[in-house]
């Protein structure tokens, strides 16, 4: 129920689908601050129920951050309720014409902040509940899903200040999604709000656009700046940022599991994205010019989700895969060791996406014979 206070303040909610004016603070923004143990797990239970994720399935983090499987992608999700931090309320006796509540980007959060500074994919979202004769009406819950620009552009992590940054949800927008049935954007166009029912659809398609989106910009400045100064693989730092962003693009667009078919590894924690045509080669590679190796660099084409044995293998060119069918082929020196990797010789064993990835392959293919053969003789073929 509605919490009166003893102040002055008239607040503004949503209550029987009207937004109204009130005495009382809205209870879950009274609650906010108030620290009870599994207090937000009502609020994760709804959202799982919502994307028909079991939710003994997630893995919490803390009290509002946790991880779950949605459509083949791990996903880490920071959720909690929106409060009006301070825009749905006033002391004067006019109407406020446009009340807002606060959607928080948590920089502040330590786990959030841990998971930020590894570039790992996260949702920031908060679930506001509207009001049914000042009642809690969870069954209209309404989401809102920060851009992911706004939290892997902002100056609370480019310049690492670490403030917590808020962003504002109009109420007249709420309103809009609870009676029209639509997914729509705040005015500043950096949240999505969408109803309960559109939550799958904003999620599989938007969403992760949005956030291929992002990565593949900030994946151009990195490559764009270090093929201009020639020091990418010295700067260690910039170079893991790198390799953390392409491998988070690769989960959202391949999945969770390793590509080698018969391989069972799967989960973010234990898959290397592994370039076929390595970033050194294409760096060196005196005959390109800075479009086509940023392209070649950046492209998913030239890459593989791999769990960490099968990414060494490949790494090495002790492992590597025929342009063509993806047959994979295998070096002598590890052919003892076949049925310990899942794998047999010169059958398929990855999938193929398009020409681009076998053009990366036979670079790779290339590079691996040189490496486990002598010499080539007039046809063009390697022997030993």
């Amino acid at each position: 129920m509605a919490i009166k206070n003893g102040n002055n303040f008239r607040y503004n909610d949503i209550n029987n689908n009207e937004i109204r004016e009130s005495s009382s603070i809205h209870p879950l923004s009274d609650m906010k601050n108030i620290k009870l143990p599994n207090k937000n797990d009502i609020h994760i239970k709804n959202f799982c129920k919502d994307l028909n994720v079991n939710f003994n399935s997630i893995i919490k983090k803390s009290n509002k951050i946790f991880s779950l499987t949605f459509n083949n992608v791990d996903w880490m999700i920071s959720l909690e309720p929106c409060d009006g931090g301070g825009n749905d309320r006033t002391n004067k006796k006019e109407k406020m014409d446009n009340p807002r509540k606060k959607i928080e980007i948590p920089f502040a959060n330590n786990k959030f902040k841990e998971l930020i500074k590894n570039n790992e994919t996260i949702l920031v979202i908060n679930v506001y509940i509207p009001l049914k004769n000042e009642e809690l009406d969870y069954g209209n819950r309404v989401y809102a899903i920060v851009e992911p620009e706004e939290i892997y552009n902002s100056k609370s992590l480019t310049q690492e200040t670490w403030n917590s940054s808020s962003r504002w949800i109009e109420l007249k927008k709420i309103l809009q999604v609870l009676n029209e049935k639509i997914i729509v954007q705040n005015n500043s166009k950096n949240l999505f709000i969408c109803n309960r029912y559109d939550l799958k659809m904003l999620i599989s398609n938007e969403i992760k656009s949005k956030y291929l989106n992002c990565y593949n910009n900030n994946l151009l400045k990195l490559v764009d700046n270090w093929l201009e100064v020639k020091d990418m693989e010295n700067d260690l730092k910039k170079y893991q940022k790198f390799r953390n962003i392409f491998r988070e693009k690769l989960l959202l667009e391949r999945g969770w599991k390793c590509e080698i078919f018969n391989c069972e590894v799967g989960g973010k924690n234990l898959l290397n994205a592994s370039h076929i045509k390595p970033v050194h080669s294409i760096v060196h590679d005196t005959r390109m010019d800075k479009p086509h190796k940023i392209k070649e660099i950046m492209d998913s084409c030239n890459g593989f989700l791999f769990c960490p044995n099968h990414d060494r293998l490949f790494d090495r060119f002790l492992i590597s895969f025929t342009s063509g069918k993806g047959e994979v082929l295998i070096s002598d020196e590890v052919k003892h060791q076949t049925n310990y990797f899942n794998l047999i010789d010169m059958q398929q064993t990855i999938n193929i996406i398009d020409k681009n990835m076998s053009n990366y392959l036979i670079f790779h293919n290339d590079e691996f014979f040189k490496r486990n053969y002598i010499k080539e003789n007039q046809n063009g073929k390697f022997s030993k």
